[in-house]
């Protein structure tokens, strides 16, 4: 809309400035339920994991705005490693699961001066 490419496919791994600058504005804090690092200090991960060659009937995360959610290095971290699984919608809502099989859901901040935070 405003001339920002927000999704660089599978040409690369790390989210440009903008794209980055897009997620971190979008996130405001780390996505984990009940976290509040700021995004400034959290990475930046794939919901689905990267894949250079991806194959057709996968779906493998691209570098986008749909596939990059703002996570704290401890949240990062439990979720690479297979603690906890992530899904995205395309409006940037992420649902978390937990080892327990609880998932939660968090939506992106609404910056409308009305909305319901």
């Amino acid at each position: 809309v405003d001339g920002h490419l927000l999704d660089y496919h599978t040409r690369t791994y790390r989210p440009p400035k903008d794209l980055d600058t897009y997620i971190r504005a979008r996130d405001r804090h780390c996505r984990f339920p009940g976290c509040t690092q700021p995004a400034e200090n959290c990475d930046l991960d794939h919901t689905q994991p990267f894949r250079h060659q991806p194959d057709p009937d996968d779906q493998g995360g691209s570098t986008s705005a749909r596939n990059l959610a703002s996570l704290c290095r401890y949240t990062h971290r439990a979720k690479t490693h297979g603690h906890y699984h992530t899904r995205q919608d395309p409006d940037g809502t992420l649902h978390v699961s937990t080892p327990l099989g609880r998932t939660y859901t968090t939506k992106p901040w609404d910056y409308r001066p009305d909305s319901e935070r």
